[in-house]
């Protein structure tokens, strides 16, 4: 691949109803979650806040974010299995919580050798003809793509009318990589009533992240890495 990647990182999304006081640097250490070291790197961080309304705060290797329907947690760094493991561990513990979707995403930069390659993407993805048409290029006006987002939706069987999983795919110049390329993916499922017959919805969310989040991980890669090569194959 003619691209070096630069930065590629995770996230984990729930919603449902939350009662984010509860989720502080202490209780996550009281359940044998994050070490000593990881409280302190947490409470002296200026992202700390704990209200009724809100938990945030970061340590060296994650930022957790727990709303009353929101709870968000995001890698730093280097992306390791530990943020699958501390999510799935969080939810194990709190298995009463009702929750009624979950999204696995991934982020990632990618620095291209010239500004030209990066123009490529743009160009194969959002093809100007028909932009050019209606914005002529000349010495006033410049068109190409700026975000774009592709949604893949699953068709709806009678084996399974509740369609559950959904994916969005996005794409954008880098704002932090010089000639670079962002993309982002997410995976998002819908928790159905049927799904969680048996089972509370945060155990489902569980059984979630520990059997697609891998597979998510390799998806993303596998996305991102095939729109760069197909766009930069040779010819124009």
């Amino acid at each position: 691949m003619a691209a070096t990647i630069e930065s590629f990182g995770s996230s984990i999304v729930v919603l449902g109803n939350f009662n984010p006081p509860i989720f502080t640097p202490n209780w996550l250490n009281k359940n044998g979650l994050i070490g000593d070291g990881d409280v302190e790197f947490a409470e002296k961080a200026a992202s700390l806040a704990i209200t009724p309304d809100l938990s945030r705060f970061e340590t060296e290797w994650f930022r957790l974010q727990v709303l009353a329907e929101q709870f968000s947690l995001t890698s730093k760094g280097a992306l390791t299995p530990l943020l699958k493991d501390l999510a799935m561990s969080i939810f194990t513990i709190v298995d009463h919580t009702p929750v009624s979707a979950i999204g696995i995403n991934f982020e990632a930069n990618y620095k291209l050798s010239s500004a030209d390659e990066l123009h490529k993407i743009g160009d194969t993805l959002v093809p100007k003809n028909i932009w050019h048409a209606i914005y002529p290029e000349s010495d006033h006006q410049s068109v190409g793509m700026a975000n774009l987002i592709v949604s893949i939706d699953p068709c709806k069987r009678e084996d399974k009318p509740e369609a559950d999983i959904k994916k969005n795919i996005s794409v954008r110049r880098s704002t932090v990589t010089p000639n670079g390329i962002f993309f982002s993916f997410n995976d998002h499922y819908t928790i159905s009533k049927s799904e969680i017959s048996q089972n509370t919805s945060a155990n489902f969310v569980v059984r979630r992240i520990d059997e697609f989040w891998e597979v998510s991980m390799n998806e993303a890669k596998k996305v991102f890495e095939t729109i760069i090569d197909k766009s930069l194959e040779t010819g124009d």
